[in-house]
């Protein structure tokens, strides 16, 4: 998918800002950035537009390693002597984009149909769209514990089945969910890289992949980055723990609990031995930060919704509070990770 520019020194212009539909508060705190970093130009700041894949989201990458798991599933029953094949259903806890791009491409390969556990206070819309297709939606308290993956399993009416969310089944798998698009960041090297914060695949992904490129001596095919650039590259995780969040796919009532563990577990590790900047981590998002990300979005054209462009809510955060260094030749890239 392309990594666009965004044109922000337009914005610079006085009357341009003042001509653009913004409000007084995004206009306001816009002023304070340019004042604040005058190193940043048309080339500082771009944005990967995930929107482009065929169900509008990076979700899309994750289904199709999910897809080739059952491709090699049906592979190795057919080898196996004796065997019959029997496919077993999947099961997902997901807020809905993850649970459409899954089920499209299991129903047009002819495979079992997904089973999505969702929060009973999930839109009656969406969870008749998923039902239309083919979709097997179970609504449950979400916020009223941490299901295991039996648990998830027996919630979704799927006694034989295996779950997605958590099961150790598809570590390897959760592993490479977006490894090509870990590659397709890392190879334009960014000085800084703001992703979306839900489940922690996609931040995670990019960050223990950059650590893996570091540590080897012989580089994978995929890889054409300055590793120079790369161990000081700061990776952003924008997350949110508010349930009335205008960002509602990044929610989980659990997710302070995953938001530490990222950070205890996997970040400060690769920050101590020098495989990314000191200044990554994952972070909550204060919500004015995103209305105003969504407003700059809007004028750029920048197909997304809320959670899936909190990356750009997270850099003007960290830019307003002069939480953030840039120089004159850095690279922002932002993930938007696009709209179902």
């Amino acid at each position: 998918t392309p990594t666009i520019p965004i044109q922000v020194c337009e914005l610079k212009d006085n009357s341009k800002l003042e001509g653009a539909n913004f409000s007084k508060k995004t206009k306001v705190i816009l002023k304070q950035i340019f004042n604040e970093y005058p190193e940043i130009n048309n080339t500082t700041i771009w944005y990967k537009d995930e929107s482009i894949n065929p169900n509008g989201t990076h979700k899309d990458r994750m289904a199709w390693e999910i897809y080739l798991w059952y491709d090699n599933e049906i592979k190795r029953q057919i080898n196996t002597m004796g065997e019959k094949i029997s496919l077993r259903s999947l099961s997902l806890i997901s807020s809905g984009s993850a649970a459409y791009s899954v089920q499209k491409l299991l129903r047009d390969r002819g495979l079992p149909s997904l089973r999505v556990l969702m929060d009973k206070k999930t839109s009656p819309k969406l969870v008749k769209f998923l039902e239309e297709n083919e979709c097997k939606v179970y609504l449950d308290d979400l916020d009223k514990k941490e299901y295991s993956s039996d648990e998830i399993l027996q919630k979704t009416n799927n006694k034989n089945g295996l779950d997605l969310t958590y099961s150790p089944e598809f570590n390897s798998s959760r592993e490479v969910y977006y490894d090509w698009l870990s590659y397709e960041v890392l190879n334009q090297n960014p000085d800084w890289v703001f992703t979306p914060f839900g489940t922690g695949d996609l931040y995670k992904n990019i960050i223990k992949r950059n650590s893996k490129e570091m540590d080897k001596k012989v580089f994978s095919k995929r890889f054409f980055g300055d590793k120079k650039i790369l161990m000081n590259c700061n990776f952003i995780g924008a997350a949110s723990n508010k349930k009335d969040s205008k960002m509602k796919m990044l929610y989980s009532a659990f997710q302070d609990k995953t938001i530490n563990n990222t950070n205890q577990t996997i970040v400060n590790p690769l920050i101590a031995k020098d495989s990314c900047g000191e200044k990554s981590g994952v972070f909550l998002i204060e919500e004015k930060y995103i209305d105003i990300a969504i407003e700059i979005a809007n004028h750029f054209n920048i197909t997304s919704e809320p959670s899936g462009i909190s990356g750009l809510a997270m850099f003007i955060q960290m830019a307003e509070k002069k939480e953030i260094k840039i120089n004159t030749h850095d690279k922002i890239i932002i993930i938007s990770t696009g709209r179902s």
